[in-house]
């Protein structure tokens, strides 16, 4: 049985430039599940469906702007996150702390 992770890995090869909409599925599929959301409670939130949000989780379709904001909101994170730039977060909480006095 393929597990998960597996799954991903076999996607993504067969996907080829298709890995970043998978990327993009993952992101979002973490934070929901950070949050303890279900895909029916963050369709909910965000107005997206709940299909979509299926879709788009499993790599199979690429989120459209307007759903990637939506998405980004109802989860509390930045579109720059979602896509993967780990270093919107960290300069964001650098400036925070830079202007409060603080090191970061």
């Amino acid at each position: 049985m393929i597990d998960g992770k597996e799954k991903y890995h076999y996607t993504e090869y067969k996907m080829g430039k298709g890995c970043i909409q998978l990327d993009v599925g993952i992101r979002i599929k973490q934070r929901r599940e950070f949050l303890n959301l279900s895909q029916e409670q963050l369709s909910q939130i965000s107005g997206v469906s709940q299909s979509s949000i299926h879709y788009i989780e499993s790599g199979e379709n690429s989120p459209t702007a307007k759903t990637l904001f939506k998405l980004a909101s109802a989860l509390g994170v930045s579109i720059t996150e979602l896509l993967g730039d780990q270093t919107a977060t960290s300069k964001s909480r650098f400036s925070v702390n830079e202007s409060q006095g603080g090191q970061a």
